[in-house]
């Protein structure tokens, strides 16, 4: 049975609208509100505290993009910022970081690099070519030797 504090119980709790009160007590509330007159002022009541809330839209404070940017960033992450900068005026960094190696691997190449005689390097380049411009054929036979320089036998 529904007395006047089980219905106030029930506004409170689920609201004015009848679709929003439990399914098992509709029917009970709706005779009692046939049965008290006293209830439509409680219905009201309750309409208009649901309008309210409704209606009610909070501001959102959207912080996501300051917290992102406040996380520490990562070794990777930092390097890719290095290496391909955002601006122009960065462009410097990665520059220098890729010359850098080229001139030790140049200046390393060429302080540790003998001169050769140009008659041995004709000679061996020679030989290279010769070697190269071979002929492919299986029957070789004695020419092979002279082809290359050597002695046939």
């Amino acid at each position: 049975m529904i007395d006047e504090q089980r219905y106030r119980e029930i506004l409170d709790s689920y609201g004015s609208e009848p679709m929003r009160w439990p399914a098992e007590l509709r029917a009970a509330l709706r005779d009692f509100e046939d049965n008290n007159p006293s209830t439509k002022a409680w219905r009201i009541e309750a309409q208009a505290l649901d309008y309210m809330l409704d209606s009610y839209r909070p501001t959102v404070d959207d912080r996501t993009e300051k917290i992102l940017a406040s996380l520490p960033t990562g070794i990777a992450d930092r390097f890719i910022a290095w290496l391909a900068p955002d601006s122009f005026t960065s462009l410097w960094k990665p520059l220098t970081a890729g010359a850098i190696p080229l001139a030790l691997g140049l200046s390393l190449g060429l302080a540790f690099t003998e001169p050769e005689s140009t008659q041995s390097n004709v000679a061996y380049w020679e030989a290279e070519e010769r070697a190269m411009l071979a002929p492919l054929s299986l029957d070789i036979g004695s020419d092979w030797g002279d082809y290359l320089g050597g002695s046939g036998d």
